[in-house]
């Protein structure tokens, strides 16, 4: 992964953290508008990202809104699929509107509605959620409470994190009714630019799990290069250099993730199908992580990019208790076209 073919896009590829946790901010919830003063990038990014998923009837989730500061635009909108899709304007819900102006948030990211008819609240920062859509022609709409189990785990950096959420409400799609009672995990991220260029590289994940047992984990991080991914060969990637950043939950208390082994198994449509996790914390704890897709679909932000959202089912080796959450896997065109020649 030379710089000169991934220059402005540290956010994804040379970014680093140190290996430790931040300190969360109720008014983090809220827009940033200070780092339009020192950063005049029309890549500076603000995300808001929530969820919801039922994994009985392989319903997942990503609901978005992604700010370009700098430029006063955003993209915003629902995504809702039930099981393994391949082509995303297949998918059972999709509204995701790629061009909005930011004057579309009035209360903020706080309180809003958009023109496509996505609904946010920030009922308690840090605690309470409520997100809604509804679309009449389609007979499709949700309504759903978000509420903390855990505190947020931020990023060293301070300007990211991740949050355990139970949730709980209603998804009708294509007039089929699904009561929702789950967890996820939601994330919030700003003041960084997130290039939009074409980037060489393998793909990088953003994976969580909450479990029954109160159980939970995040990493990000590319596959470990010594595990013979399908990408060997193609790319480097020096075998210790996969983490970019992960946390652990155990009995209610966070520790910081310092090493990730990771190997990811993909189909046909190079869509996860299964992953394999060891995860060593700063305690010096390691936990043993499997996992199997449920349901998911790809999703192209933006063009030169394809994020595959997958719902897996996970199980954690010398525990009963299952588990749910997200793969998202990053891949950029470079990493396709090398797997299909």
């Amino acid at each position: 992964m030379s710089d000169a073919k991934t220059k402005g896009n540290d956010f994804y590829i040379h970014r680093k953290v140190a290996l430790s946790m931040g300190t969360y901010n109720p008014k983090d919830e809220d827009l940033h508008p200070e780092f339009k003063q020192t950063n005049t990038s029309k890549d500076l990014n603000e995300t808001q990202f929530f969820g919801f998923s039922v994994p009985e009837a392989r319903i997942h989730s990503v609901l978005y809104t992604w700010c370009h500061p700098n430029l006063n635009t955003m993209s915003s909108g629902v995504l809702v699929g039930q099981g393994k899709r391949t082509i995303t304007t297949a998918i059972d819900m999709l509204d995701f509107r790629t061009f909005l102006g930011m004057d579309e948030l009035t209360g903020g990211l706080l309180s809003y509605k958009t023109s496509g008819g996505y609904e946010v609240e920030v009922i308690e920062a840090g605690k309470t959620f409520r997100t809604k859509y509804l679309d009449r022609d389609r007979k499709n709409s949700f309504d759903v409470l978000h509420t903390a189990i855990h505190a947020p785990c931020v990023w060293s950096s301070n300007v990211h994190f991740e949050q355990v959420m139970k949730t709980k409400g209603e998804v009708t799609i294509r007039g089929k009714r699904y009561d929702v009672d789950g967890t996820h995990v939601r994330d919030r991220s700003w003041g960084e630019s997130r290039g939009l260029a074409p980037i060489s590289c393998p793909p990088v994940t953003w994976i969580t799990g909450a479990f029954d047992d109160g159980f939970a984990f995040h990493v990000t991080a590319f596959d470990s290069s010594d595990l013979n991914p399908i990408w060997k060969g193609h790319f480097d990637l020096a075998p210790n250099d996969n983490l970019r950043f992960g946390w652990v939950i155990v009995d209610g208390k966070q520790a910081a993730v310092q090493s990730v082994r990771k190997l990811t198994h993909y189909d046909s449509d190079f869509m996860p199908k299964r992953v394999e996790l060891e995860i060593g914390d700063e305690h010096g704890r390691t936990f043993t992580i499997n996992g199997e897709i449920t349901g998911g679909f790809p999703f192209n932000p933006w063009h030169a990019a394809r994020w595959v959202i997958c719902l897996f089912q996970w199980t954690r080796s010398g525990a009963s208790a299952k588990g749910y959450g997200d793969v998202q896997d990053g891949q950029w065109s470079d990493f396709l076209v090398a797997m299909s020649r």
